[in-house]
Parts: structure tokens; C-alpha cells; sequence
């Protein structure tokens, strides 16, 4: 293992040309991390799935002077979101108040691994178990355990109350995927509705 901490600096892109986005982004991972990291990639081998995302504020997406320069300013954002395919990671965002999105270039999840000395985890036996693995994985904020004692494991999302129910509605999804087709909430909610 090199490190705690893994620290990279990437450039930007934007989908589109004329986008006011940062000039690069800094970030660090820790160990905790990156296992997060390689389970999510093991979920979208598992499911067969491009990517997945969730909410992750980490990135420092840094503006760039009138000179060209790096003035080290950081850009204001919005639905910042760690990305992970089967094979890589990346991060993306929006400028506060802008419709155009951006992303980080993406960063090999089998360097990472080695650099922490993880064995890259296999795809899980199940959907299920990966399902768990992923809900597992994700971050309390503003919370308190079973003594009553607040804990936080992230800091508050800028969007807090919309990115959690964001998330869960996610899961929600990918739990009735799991369950199989032949339920159809919307009809059942239609029923009670009737019923009542």
C-alpha cells in the first residue's frame, strides 16, 4: 500500500464546445473509497450495466484566470456525482444555475486498486448481494445511531433533502427490478386508492 490518500489531478470536459466549465479538478480518494469503488464496479459487471452514479462532492473543480492560468478559484456546482463503469471512474457535475454538464477524465479502478493494495473484488454471486453491497456502500449524513448519538459520514449535500430522496427513489427502482417483472407498483397503488 503507497498511501492513505491517492491524489489526482485531471482536466475537464464538457459535452458541449462553448460550456463555461472548470479548467481542472482535484481530488482525493482514500482507501474506504476506493473499495467503494471497486464493489460499485464489480454491481455493473454483476447487472451488466454502463455505469452507476451517486451523489459524491469531493471534487475541487477549479476555474481558470482571463491569462490561461490556474488561479486556483473553485467553480460553484450542482449534482455532483462519482461515476463507475466496470473498468473506470470519473466525476461529473453542473455549474450552479447552468444547464451544461462536465466531467473529470476518467481514472483506471485496477491502478486504483493497486495502489491500496485491494484485490479487485469479484462480481457478486447474486444481484441481490450486490444490491446490498452498493446500499451498504453509500454515506449517512445528519444522522443519528441506535444510542442517539448524531453521526456524520459525509458532509451535507448542497442539495441535501433532493439528493437524498433522489437516491432512494433509485433504490426503490433497483429493488422492484430485483423482485422481478410482473409487479406493476403503479397498478397496485390504483387499487388502493380504489379500495379505500
Amino acid at each position: 500500500m503507497e498511501g492513505k490518500v491517492k491524489t489526482y489531478q485531471t482536466g475537464v470536459r464538457a459535452d458541449n464546445d462553448y460550456a463555461d466549465c472548470p479548467a481542472r479538478a482535484e481530488f482525493d480518494i482514500d482507501r474506504a473509497t476506493a473499495q467503494t469503488i471497486i464493489g460499485l464496479a464489480a454491481l455493473v459487471r454483476a447487472q451488466g450495466l454502463y455505469k452507476v452514479e451517486h451523489f459524491d462532492y469531493r471534487v475541487r473543480w477549479l476555474k481558470e484566470s482571463a491569462s490561461g492560468s490556474d488561479n486556483g478559484e473553485v467553480s460553484a456546482t450542482d449534482a455532483d456525482t462519482l461515476r463507475v463503469s466496470a473498468s473506470e471512474f470519473w466525476f461529473g457535475a453542473y455549474l450552479k444555475h447552468a444547464s451544461d454538464g462536465f466531467v473529470t477524465e476518467r481514472q483506471s479502478i485496477a491502478d486504483l486498486a493497486r495502489h491500496f493494495g485491494i484485490t479487485e473484488a469479484a462480481p457478486e454471486a447474486t444481484p441481490e448481494a450486490a444490491f446490498v453491497r452498493q446500499v451498504a456502500g453509500l454515506k449517512c449524513w445528519n444522522w443519528c445511531d441506535d444510542d442517539g448519538q448524531l453521526y456524520d459520514e459525509c458532509p451535507v449535500p448542497a442539495e441535501g433533502e433532493m439528493d437524498s430522496h433522489a437516491c432512494l427513489m433509485g433504490l426503490v427502482e433497483q429493488a422492484r427490478k430485483l423482485q422481478g417483472a410482473g409487479t406493476d407498483p403503479a397498478a397496485e397503488a390504483r387499487e388502493l386508492r380504489h379500495a379505500a
